[in-house]
Protein backbone atom coordinates (compact mmCIF):
# COMPACT_ATOMS: atom_id res chain seq x y z
CA UNK A 1 0.00 0.00 0.00
CA UNK A 2 2.88 2.38 0.77
CA UNK A 3 4.11 1.94 -2.80
CA UNK A 4 0.80 3.15 -4.20
CA UNK A 5 0.58 6.05 -1.76
CA UNK A 6 3.94 7.27 -3.04
CA UNK A 7 2.85 6.82 -6.65
CA UNK A 8 -0.47 8.55 -6.01
CA UNK A 9 1.41 11.43 -4.41
CA UNK A 10 3.50 11.64 -7.56
CA UNK A 11 0.36 11.92 -9.67
CA UNK A 12 -0.99 14.58 -7.33
CA UNK A 13 2.14 16.45 -8.29
CA UNK A 14 1.56 15.85 -11.99
CA UNK A 15 -2.07 16.87 -12.04
CA UNK A 16 -1.15 20.41 -11.06
CA UNK A 17 0.29 21.19 -14.49
CA UNK A 18 -3.00 21.45 -16.37
CA UNK A 19 -3.72 25.06 -17.23
CA UNK A 20 -6.75 26.88 -18.56
CA UNK A 21 -5.61 27.17 -22.17
CA UNK A 22 -8.21 27.08 -24.90
CA UNK A 23 -9.08 23.57 -26.06
CA UNK A 24 -7.38 23.06 -29.41
CA UNK A 25 -5.31 20.35 -31.04
CA UNK A 26 -1.73 21.45 -31.56
CA UNK A 27 -0.10 18.19 -32.53
CA UNK A 28 1.82 15.66 -30.43
CA UNK A 29 4.75 16.45 -28.17
CA UNK A 30 7.00 15.10 -30.89
CA UNK A 31 9.90 16.90 -32.55
CA UNK A 32 12.46 16.38 -35.27
CA UNK A 33 15.96 17.73 -34.62
CA UNK A 34 18.43 17.85 -37.50
CA UNK A 35 22.04 18.80 -37.94
CA UNK A 36 23.90 18.13 -41.15
CA UNK A 37 23.02 14.56 -42.14
CA UNK A 38 21.85 13.29 -38.76
CA UNK A 39 18.28 13.19 -37.45
CA UNK A 40 17.04 12.99 -33.90
CA UNK A 41 13.36 12.20 -33.23
CA UNK A 42 12.26 13.40 -29.80
CA UNK A 43 9.08 12.26 -28.06
CA UNK A 44 7.92 13.93 -24.84
CA UNK A 45 6.17 11.20 -22.90
CA UNK A 46 3.65 10.93 -20.10
CA UNK A 47 5.01 8.01 -18.12
CA UNK A 48 1.72 6.32 -17.15
CA UNK A 49 -1.90 6.14 -18.22
CA UNK A 50 -1.52 6.47 -21.96
CA UNK A 51 -0.44 4.10 -24.73
CA UNK A 52 1.36 4.80 -27.97
CA UNK A 53 -1.71 4.11 -30.11
CA UNK A 54 -3.62 6.87 -28.27
CA UNK A 55 -1.14 9.56 -29.31
CA UNK A 56 -1.69 11.82 -32.27
CA UNK A 57 0.41 10.66 -35.20
CA UNK A 58 1.09 7.32 -33.50
CA UNK A 59 1.90 5.69 -36.86
CA UNK A 60 4.41 8.45 -37.64
CA UNK A 61 5.99 8.11 -34.21
CA UNK A 62 6.21 4.32 -34.53
CA UNK A 63 7.70 4.40 -38.02
CA UNK A 64 10.23 7.06 -36.93
CA UNK A 65 11.35 4.76 -34.12
CA UNK A 66 11.49 1.73 -36.41
CA UNK A 67 13.73 3.66 -38.83
CA UNK A 68 16.09 4.75 -36.07
CA UNK A 69 19.43 3.15 -35.23
CA UNK A 70 19.38 3.93 -31.53
CA UNK A 71 16.89 4.65 -28.71
CA UNK A 72 17.57 6.87 -25.71
CA UNK A 73 15.12 6.66 -22.81
CA UNK A 74 15.11 8.41 -19.46
CA UNK A 75 15.87 5.32 -17.37
CA UNK A 76 16.29 2.08 -19.27
CA UNK A 77 15.18 -1.28 -17.95
CA UNK A 78 18.62 -2.37 -16.72
CA UNK A 79 19.27 0.90 -14.88
CA UNK A 80 15.77 0.85 -13.38
CA UNK A 81 16.28 -2.65 -11.98
CA UNK A 82 19.67 -1.69 -10.60
CA UNK A 83 18.30 1.43 -8.90
CA UNK A 84 15.42 -0.51 -7.35
CA UNK A 85 17.95 -2.75 -5.62
CA UNK A 86 20.07 0.18 -4.47
CA UNK A 87 17.18 2.43 -3.36
CA UNK A 88 14.21 0.32 -2.22
CA UNK A 89 11.04 2.14 -1.23
CA UNK A 90 11.47 0.98 2.38
CA UNK A 91 14.76 2.85 2.75
CA UNK A 92 13.26 6.05 1.37
CA UNK A 93 10.38 5.83 3.84
CA UNK A 94 12.75 5.20 6.73
CA UNK A 95 14.91 8.19 5.87
CA UNK A 96 11.90 10.50 5.78
CA UNK A 97 10.62 9.35 9.17
CA UNK A 98 13.34 7.97 11.40
CA UNK A 99 15.11 11.06 12.72
CA UNK A 100 15.44 12.35 16.23
CA UNK A 101 12.59 14.82 16.70
CA UNK A 102 14.65 17.97 17.08
CA UNK A 103 14.55 20.71 14.48
CA UNK A 104 16.92 23.59 13.78
CA UNK A 105 15.41 25.66 16.59
CA UNK A 106 16.05 22.93 19.14
CA UNK A 107 12.38 22.01 19.43
CA UNK A 108 11.57 18.39 20.20
CA UNK A 109 8.48 16.26 20.75
CA UNK A 110 8.13 17.66 24.26
CA UNK A 111 7.98 21.18 22.79
CA UNK A 112 4.52 20.39 21.43
CA UNK A 113 1.56 21.32 23.58
CA UNK A 114 0.16 18.64 25.88
CA UNK A 115 -3.00 18.11 23.81
CA UNK A 116 -0.90 17.38 20.72
CA UNK A 117 1.43 15.06 22.63
CA UNK A 118 -1.53 13.16 24.07
CA UNK A 119 -2.99 12.80 20.58
CA UNK A 120 0.13 10.92 19.46
CA UNK A 121 0.84 9.05 22.68
CA UNK A 122 -1.78 6.36 22.48
CA UNK A 123 -1.78 2.69 21.60
CA UNK A 124 -3.71 3.19 18.34
CA UNK A 125 -1.09 5.58 16.96
CA UNK A 126 1.83 3.38 17.98
CA UNK A 127 0.11 0.32 16.50
CA UNK A 128 -0.27 2.18 13.21
CA UNK A 129 3.39 3.15 13.31
CA UNK A 130 4.25 -0.52 13.71
CA UNK A 131 1.92 -1.47 10.82
CA UNK A 132 3.69 1.00 8.57
CA UNK A 133 6.85 -0.98 9.35
CA UNK A 134 9.02 2.12 9.09
CA UNK A 135 11.77 0.63 11.23
CA UNK A 136 12.11 -1.61 14.23
CA UNK A 137 11.56 -0.20 17.72
CA UNK A 138 10.63 3.29 16.56
CA UNK A 139 8.46 5.21 18.97
CA UNK A 140 6.31 8.21 18.12
CA UNK A 141 8.63 10.40 20.19
CA UNK A 142 11.55 9.42 17.90
CA UNK A 143 9.96 10.77 14.74
CA UNK A 144 11.03 13.97 13.08
CA UNK A 145 8.43 16.72 12.80
CA UNK A 146 8.15 15.73 9.16
CA UNK A 147 7.54 12.17 10.30
CA UNK A 148 4.82 13.28 12.72
CA UNK A 149 3.18 15.35 10.02
CA UNK A 150 3.29 12.40 7.62
CA UNK A 151 2.08 9.98 10.29
CA UNK A 152 -1.11 12.03 10.54
CA UNK A 153 -1.63 11.46 6.81
CA UNK A 154 -1.05 7.74 7.40
CA UNK A 155 -3.65 7.71 10.17
CA UNK A 156 -6.08 9.43 7.86
CA UNK A 157 -5.37 6.87 5.17
CA UNK A 158 -6.12 3.89 7.42
CA UNK A 159 -9.25 5.61 8.66
CA UNK A 160 -10.46 5.77 5.05
CA UNK A 161 -8.93 2.53 3.80
CA UNK A 162 -12.04 1.38 1.90
CA UNK A 163 -12.12 4.63 -0.09
CA UNK A 164 -8.38 4.36 -0.66
CA UNK A 165 -8.70 0.80 -1.92
CA UNK A 166 -11.14 1.92 -4.61
CA UNK A 167 -8.83 4.81 -5.56
CA UNK A 168 -5.90 2.39 -5.81
CA UNK A 169 -7.89 0.03 -8.04
CA UNK A 170 -8.75 2.89 -10.42
CA UNK A 171 -5.20 4.15 -10.27
CA UNK A 172 -3.75 0.71 -10.98
CA UNK A 173 -5.60 0.57 -14.30
CA UNK A 174 -3.77 3.71 -15.42
CA UNK A 175 -0.46 2.74 -13.82
CA UNK A 176 -0.38 -0.48 -15.84
CA UNK A 177 -0.28 1.50 -19.09
CA UNK A 178 3.32 2.67 -19.54
CA UNK A 179 4.23 4.60 -22.66
CA UNK A 180 7.99 4.55 -22.04
CA UNK A 181 8.00 0.78 -21.59
CA UNK A 182 5.94 0.37 -24.75
CA UNK A 183 8.53 2.40 -26.67
CA UNK A 184 11.33 0.22 -25.29
CA UNK A 185 9.51 -2.97 -26.21
CA UNK A 186 8.89 -1.75 -29.76
CA UNK A 187 12.61 -0.99 -30.07
CA UNK A 188 13.41 -4.50 -28.83
CA UNK A 189 11.14 -5.96 -31.49
CA UNK A 190 13.18 -4.19 -34.18
CA UNK A 191 16.55 -4.95 -32.54
CA UNK A 192 17.28 -1.27 -31.95
CA UNK A 193 20.14 -0.53 -29.56
CA UNK A 194 19.11 1.27 -26.36
CA UNK A 195 20.68 3.22 -23.53
CA UNK A 196 19.66 5.37 -20.56
CA UNK A 197 19.97 9.13 -20.62
CA UNK A 198 20.29 9.20 -16.84
CA UNK A 199 23.50 8.21 -15.05
CA UNK A 200 23.37 5.86 -12.07
CA UNK A 201 25.73 7.95 -9.96
CA UNK A 202 23.70 11.10 -10.53
CA UNK A 203 20.37 9.46 -9.63
CA UNK A 204 21.94 8.09 -6.44
CA UNK A 205 23.34 11.54 -5.58
CA UNK A 206 19.95 13.05 -6.35
CA UNK A 207 18.30 10.60 -3.97
CA UNK A 208 20.72 11.59 -1.21
CA UNK A 209 20.10 15.27 -1.93
CA UNK A 210 16.33 14.75 -1.76
CA UNK A 211 16.62 12.94 1.58
CA UNK A 212 18.83 15.70 2.96
CA UNK A 213 16.41 18.40 1.76
CA UNK A 214 13.58 16.63 3.64
CA UNK A 215 15.72 16.40 6.76
CA UNK A 216 16.58 20.09 6.52
CA UNK A 217 12.95 21.25 6.47
CA UNK A 218 12.23 23.44 9.45
CA UNK A 219 8.88 22.05 10.54
CA UNK A 220 7.21 24.54 12.82
CA UNK A 221 5.50 23.47 16.03
CA UNK A 222 2.32 25.23 14.96
CA UNK A 223 2.23 23.15 11.75
CA UNK A 224 1.92 19.96 13.78
CA UNK A 225 -0.47 21.41 16.34
CA UNK A 226 -2.78 22.89 13.69
CA UNK A 227 -2.84 19.62 11.73
CA UNK A 228 -3.80 17.70 14.88
CA UNK A 229 -6.47 20.27 15.66
CA UNK A 230 -8.06 19.91 12.22
CA UNK A 231 -7.51 16.15 11.94
CA UNK A 232 -11.15 15.02 12.18
CA UNK A 233 -12.36 17.51 9.59
CA UNK A 234 -9.50 16.89 7.18
CA UNK A 235 -9.93 13.12 7.43
CA UNK A 236 -13.64 13.06 6.78
CA UNK A 237 -14.55 10.70 3.90
CA UNK A 238 -15.58 13.67 1.75
CA UNK A 239 -12.29 15.55 2.17
CA UNK A 240 -10.20 12.40 1.87
CA UNK A 241 -11.91 11.44 -1.38
CA UNK A 242 -11.34 14.95 -2.71
CA UNK A 243 -7.65 14.95 -1.77
CA UNK A 244 -6.81 11.56 -3.25
CA UNK A 245 -9.42 11.35 -5.99
CA UNK A 246 -6.89 12.00 -8.67
CA UNK A 247 -7.98 9.59 -11.39
CA UNK A 248 -10.46 11.99 -12.99
CA UNK A 249 -7.92 14.82 -12.74
CA UNK A 250 -5.28 12.62 -14.30
CA UNK A 251 -7.56 11.64 -17.16
CA UNK A 252 -8.26 15.32 -17.84
CA UNK A 253 -4.54 16.05 -17.90
CA UNK A 254 -3.92 13.10 -20.22
CA UNK A 255 -6.47 14.52 -22.65
CA UNK A 256 -4.62 17.84 -22.65
CA UNK A 257 -1.36 16.01 -23.28
CA UNK A 258 -2.88 14.01 -26.16
CA UNK A 259 -4.18 17.21 -27.76
CA UNK A 260 -0.78 18.84 -27.40
CA UNK A 261 -2.11 21.64 -25.24
CA UNK A 262 0.17 23.84 -23.19
CA UNK A 263 1.44 22.20 -20.00
CA UNK A 264 2.90 24.78 -17.61
CA UNK A 265 5.76 23.07 -15.78
CA UNK A 266 6.43 25.92 -13.35
CA UNK A 267 2.77 26.15 -12.38
CA UNK A 268 2.86 22.38 -11.83
CA UNK A 269 5.86 22.78 -9.56
CA UNK A 270 4.58 25.72 -7.51
CA UNK A 271 1.17 24.18 -6.96
CA UNK A 272 2.72 20.90 -5.84
CA UNK A 273 5.04 22.66 -3.39
CA UNK A 274 2.14 24.70 -2.04
CA UNK A 275 0.15 21.51 -1.47
CA UNK A 276 2.76 20.30 1.00
CA UNK A 277 1.37 22.93 3.34
CA UNK A 278 4.24 23.11 5.83
CA UNK A 279 6.97 25.03 4.01
CA UNK A 280 7.70 28.65 4.78
CA UNK A 281 8.51 31.11 1.98
CA UNK A 282 12.23 30.46 2.16
CA UNK A 283 11.83 26.69 1.97
CA UNK A 284 9.32 27.01 -0.87
CA UNK A 285 11.90 28.95 -2.88
CA UNK A 286 14.60 26.41 -2.00
CA UNK A 287 12.33 23.54 -3.11
CA UNK A 288 11.55 25.24 -6.42
CA UNK A 289 15.22 25.97 -7.07
CA UNK A 290 16.12 22.39 -6.13
CA UNK A 291 13.61 20.97 -8.61
CA UNK A 292 14.65 23.26 -11.46
CA UNK A 293 18.37 22.84 -10.88
CA UNK A 294 18.64 19.15 -9.99
CA UNK A 295 15.66 17.43 -11.62
CA UNK A 296 15.64 19.49 -14.81
CA UNK A 297 18.70 21.59 -15.57
CA UNK A 298 21.51 19.28 -14.43
CA UNK A 299 19.83 16.15 -15.79
CA UNK A 300 19.12 17.86 -19.10
CA UNK A 301 22.75 18.96 -19.35
CA UNK A 302 23.87 15.36 -18.76
CA UNK A 303 21.42 14.14 -21.39
CA UNK A 304 22.48 16.69 -24.01
CA UNK A 305 26.12 15.83 -23.41
CA UNK A 306 25.31 12.19 -24.19
CA UNK A 307 23.26 13.11 -27.25
CA UNK A 308 26.04 15.34 -28.60
CA UNK A 309 28.63 12.64 -27.98
CA UNK A 310 26.55 10.18 -29.98
CA UNK A 311 26.13 12.76 -32.72
CA UNK A 312 29.85 13.48 -32.90
CA UNK A 313 30.66 9.77 -33.08
CA UNK A 314 28.68 9.70 -36.33
CA UNK A 315 27.64 6.09 -35.59
CA UNK A 316 23.93 6.63 -35.96
CA UNK A 317 22.22 8.56 -38.74
CA UNK A 318 18.87 8.49 -36.92
CA UNK A 319 18.25 8.30 -33.18
CA UNK A 320 15.05 8.35 -31.18
CA UNK A 321 14.70 10.01 -27.77
CA UNK A 322 11.76 9.30 -25.42
CA UNK A 323 11.58 11.03 -22.03
CA UNK A 324 9.24 13.04 -19.81
CA UNK A 325 7.68 16.01 -21.57
CA UNK A 326 8.82 18.46 -18.86
CA UNK A 327 12.40 17.99 -20.06
CA UNK A 328 11.48 19.44 -23.45
CA UNK A 329 9.12 22.28 -22.52
CA UNK A 330 10.25 23.33 -19.04
CA UNK A 331 13.03 25.72 -17.99
CA UNK A 332 16.51 24.88 -19.27
CA UNK A 333 14.95 22.34 -21.61
CA UNK A 334 16.75 19.94 -23.91
CA UNK A 335 15.41 21.49 -27.11
CA UNK A 336 16.80 24.93 -26.28
CA UNK A 337 20.15 23.35 -25.45
CA UNK A 338 20.20 21.54 -28.79
CA UNK A 339 19.33 24.75 -30.63
CA UNK A 340 22.45 26.34 -29.11
CA UNK A 341 24.39 23.49 -30.70
CA UNK A 342 22.97 24.46 -34.11
CA UNK A 343 20.32 21.78 -34.36
CA UNK A 344 17.19 22.81 -36.23
CA UNK A 345 14.09 21.85 -34.24
CA UNK A 346 10.67 21.27 -35.78
CA UNK A 347 7.56 20.09 -33.96
CA UNK A 348 5.13 17.73 -35.68
CA UNK A 349 1.71 19.31 -36.21
CA UNK A 350 -1.75 17.71 -36.05
CA UNK A 351 -1.30 16.61 -39.68
CA UNK A 352 1.84 14.73 -38.64
CA UNK A 353 4.22 17.00 -40.50
CA UNK A 354 7.35 18.50 -38.95
CA UNK A 355 7.20 22.25 -39.39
Amino acid sequence: MRKYLILISTFLFLTACADSSEITTKGPYFWKAEKENQVMYILGTFHYGISLKELQCSDTISSSLEQSNFLWTEIGKELQEELQELIPVEIIVQEFFKKQAIDKSGNSFTSLNKKTQDFFLNKETQDLLNKLNIAEDVQVQDLSYFGLYSLLDGMCTFKNKEILQKIIEDFQKLYNIKLDVEIQELANTHNILQASLDEKHYILDLYKTNVQSINDFHMRIEDIEEKVKGYNKECSPENFRKKYGIVDQLKELLEKYKRGESLDVLTLLRTAIKNFGYLDDEQTKISEDHFIHNLLRKRNEIWVKKLLSAYESNKYSKVFVAAGTAHFIGPYNVLDMLKKENFSIKRFNSECLAE
